[in-house]
């Protein structure tokens, strides 16, 4: 499966200290998301979740159950 964008995101990623970049096909679980990253960044973090409606906002559920702010 293709994903847009993917070559310039990692590196983006190995540029800036401050930008992760994580991808993966198909749902990320709740406990999946709860390992990649510490408490202490999901209050700063900025996150960018591409999908079907459906998925996305599965995601952002997900994201506020783990203490993201919307």
């Amino acid at each position: 499966m293709e994903r847009y964008f993917e070559g310039e995101f990692k590196d983006l990623a190995k540029r800036e200290a401050t930008f992760a970049y994580h991808s993966q096909v198909g749902r990320l679980t709740k406990e999946r998301l709860a390992t990649l990253l510490t408490e202490s960044e999901r209050v700063r973090t900025k996150v960018i979740v591409v999908g079907s409606a459906q998925g996305v906002l599965a995601i952002e559920g997900a994201l506020l159950g783990l203490g993201f702010k919307k």
